[in-house]
């Protein structure tokens, strides 16, 4: 039988997959955040090396999935 704290985590991650699998629920602002299907603005970030890298140098080969982690 799982302890309280493991049933709330297992509660905590179904409820954070719920939302994730739902996705966005705004079908428009008048301004960011960007929707589903907006173009991504170009920016800059530093690599693990501390090198500037442009978003669109991730583009030049295909495709590149943009993950924005809150932790």
């Amino acid at each position: 039988m799982p302890s309280i704290l493991e049933s709330q985590l297992q509660a905590a991650e179904q409820e954070w997959l719920d939302y994730w699998k739902r996705g966005s629920t705004r079908i428009r602002w008048t301004k960011l955040p960007l929707q589903v299907g907006d173009a991504a603005p170009d920016f800059a970030l530093l690599d693990s090396t501390g090198k500037t890298i442009q978003l669109h140098d991730f583009w030049r080969d295909g495709p590149a999935v943009l993950l924005f982690w809150r932790h």
